[in-house]
Formats: C-alpha cells, sequence, structure tokens
C-alpha cells in the first residue's frame, strides 16, 4: 500500500494574531466594560486552548485516517487472490490522492 505520511503543525500564537483577538474581544465588549479590567480577556489562556483544541483535532482526524486505512486494507485483503491482483494493477495506475477513500473508488467503483 502507498502512504503518504501528514506533516504534524503546532499551533503558532503571533503577535499579530494575539491583537487581533484582543480587538475582537474587545469590539464586543461595552465602553464601560473595555475599561474594567476584569473584562479584559485572558489572551494567554484562550491561545493555550486553542493550542489543545487544535492537537486534539489533529489527533482525531490522524486517528480517522488511520480507521479508515485499516478498513480499506480490511476489505482489500478479503478479497480472492485473483481479484486483490486486479486491485493491485487498478492501485498501480491509479494518478489521484493516495487516501483510502478514492483508493477504494478506483477499485470498487462507487458505493451503492
Amino acid at each position: 500500500m502507498r502512504f503518504k505520511p501528514q506533516r504534524r503543525v503546532p499551533f503558532v500564537a503571533t503577535d499579530r494574531k494575539r491583537e487581533l483577538y484582543r480587538r475582537k474581544v474587545l469590539d464586543g465588549l461595552g465602553y464601560s466594560q473595555r475599561l474594567m479590567p476584569e473584562h479584559q480577556p485572558d489572551v494567554d489562556a484562550e491561545f493555550a486552548r486553542r493550542a489543545a483544541a487544535r492537537d486534539q483535532a489533529q489527533a482525531d482526524w490522524r486517528d480517522r485516517r488511520a480507521r479508515d486505512w485499516r478498513e480499506f486494507r480490511a476489505r482489500f485483503y478479503a478479497l480472492t487472490p485473483e481479484e486483490r491482483a486486479i486491485g493491485r494493477e487498478k492501485m498501480r495506475a491509479w494518478n489521484g490522492p493516495l487516501e483510502p477513500g478514492y483508493l477504494a473508488h478506483a477499485i470498487w467503483g462507487r458505493k451503492k
């Protein structure tokens, strides 16, 4: 099976992102709330939450992708040897994305 590894990209909190977030939150507050320190956004806490959410989303996406590959391989190796040979030829000829859904479509066609 051909497999294309995916790069892990960490969440980067730049000064520009911090300023845009702070401005967005302040724009949603009334004038008197803008002057009170307890209503000021805690930018560091928000960006820590976003970083954790991004890490979790990437982990979920990797888990889903691995599950899709496992399902594809299980379905592929359940074929007879003759059917697998035909499937391998179709995979070798496939020029599209190296994803289990696309390869399944190339081998078995559209799901009914």
